[in-house]
């Protein structure tokens, strides 16, 4: 019995090893991988350069446009249509396009409001001396504050995450009951922009996002970005 023991014990150490050997055979005959140098000049005979100077050219016109028709927007003071256009086709491709962008937004807003909802739950303070509007690095160095601050860091990250100028804004609703004040980040989403969707950083209206229309125990009172400002009247 013992040596039947000891022929197994030997057996499978003989196996272990002609394991290792043979891991240790691939490692010393694998290719090296390939270093690149990126970023080189392109030579002036290079196939590709025609069809990617072309792709270039398109993509800059194509922007200039969008920058056109938010310049126009502006001037005809239509802040609610001011972010550029997004391209768009007839195909079901088309189609998949806009509607999968159009999902990813949606969580990246989510996302957001549940992040800052979660900050505030941490580092919501009132002001102790009146009421002071903080910017982003002031709000960052600061560590805490009230609705005001928690909404900017809303505001903040979804601009800075794409969403143009006249898509967002940053509103003042009042309860119509107690008059208390308080104030949210507003989604002019393509396809919802008469009814936008109340970002709300604090919770204290919502804590999912939801139209506007739904919460008619508040109104907004002004409209806001880093450049314009807008008072709201009740239709």
């Amino acid at each position: 019995m013992w040596h039947d023991a000891r022929r197994v014990r030997c057996k499978a150490r003989t196996t272990l090893c002609a394991a290792l050997a043979a891991v240790l055979q691939a490692c010393a005959t694998a290719p090296e991988p390939r270093q690149y140098a990126l970023f080189e000049p392109v030579a002036d005979d290079d196939v590709f350069a025609p069809a990617i100077g072309h792709w270039q050219a398109e993509t800059r016109l194509e922007e200039l446009t969008d920058e056109v028709a938010v310049l126009r927007a502006r001037l005809a003071g239509d802040g609610a249509s001011a972010a550029g256009p997004e391209p768009t086709g007839e195909s079901a491709l088309g189609a998949a396009y806009a509607g999968f962008r159009q999902d990813l937004r949606r969580g990246v807003v989510n996302d957001t409001v549940r992040w800052v909802q979660q900050q505030s739950g941490l580092y919501y303070r009132r002001d102790a001396r009146g009421d002071d509007w903080p910017v982003l690095g002031e709000l960052l160095e600061r560590g805490a504050d009230d609705c005001d601050g928690m909404d900017l860091l809303t505001f903040s990250m979804l601009r800075r995450l794409g969403f143009a100028p006249g898509e967002i804004y940053r509103a003042i609703l009042r309860h119509r009951d107690s008059d208390l004040h308080h104030i949210v980040t507003l989604w002019f989403e393509p396809g919802h922009r008469a009814d936008p969707w109340l970002l709300d950083s604090t919770g204290e209206v919502s804590e999912a996002v939801r139209p506007l229309s739904e919460h008619s125990d508040w109104e907004p009172l002004r409209l806001f970005d880093e450049t314009r400002s807008y008072s709201v009247r009740a239709r």
